[in-house]
């Protein structure tokens, strides 16, 4: 769990041991499967605790940026509230609008993704604002940005199955 993703010789190899080397292991095997599963024990759920926060402290770390995490906090509840309606038809599509957001691989598409849904949002300034954030971001740095918006959106979910 607290191990690293890349080998202390590999990590070396960058040049200097620097955040990036310190890459949590898991971390990209968890954003493969893009969920996080219930756990099935209490000391499950503890190591699961932990791991969580190992890993959001790392993306954050690696953004650098504490107003962009609040940011994206608030995009991914208003995200979820989104997703959410009575009618199933349109929940569903509503839910693969949100899923193609968060599974955007490059910055261009994560910001089309999010304009194809400007127009139903009910808070369209949070949209501006995760666009006006990401505009800021070195271009590095924006898939920690949506590997963050994945983490939270899985977060929510979790809680709102709970």
């Amino acid at each position: 769990m607290y191990g690293g993703h890349f080998s202390f010789h590999k990590a070396c190899q960058f040049g200097a041991i620097g955040l990036r080397a310190l890459e949590p292991a898991d971390f990209r095997a968890l954003f493969e499967k893009q969920t996080i599963r219930k756990p099935k024990s209490e000391e499950d759920h503890h190591l699961q605790e932990v791991q969580i926060k190992v890993f959001k402290t790392w993306i954050l770390a690696m953004l650098n940026n504490k107003e962009l995490h609040e940011e994206a906090k608030l995009l991914v509840q208003h995200l979820t509230e989104y997703e959410m309606s009575k009618d199933k038809g349109i929940s569903t599509k509503r839910s693969n609008e949100v899923e193609k957001i968060i599974s955007s691989a490059k910055p261009e598409l994560f910001i089309i993704a999010l304009a194809a849904i400007a127009e139903d949002f009910p808070q369209p300034q949070a949209l501006r604002r995760i666009v006006e954030q990401l505009t800021r971001l070195p271009e590095d740095r924006v898939k920690y940005l949506i590997a963050l918006l994945k983490f939270e959106h899985a977060l929510q979910k979790n809680q709102n199955l709970a």
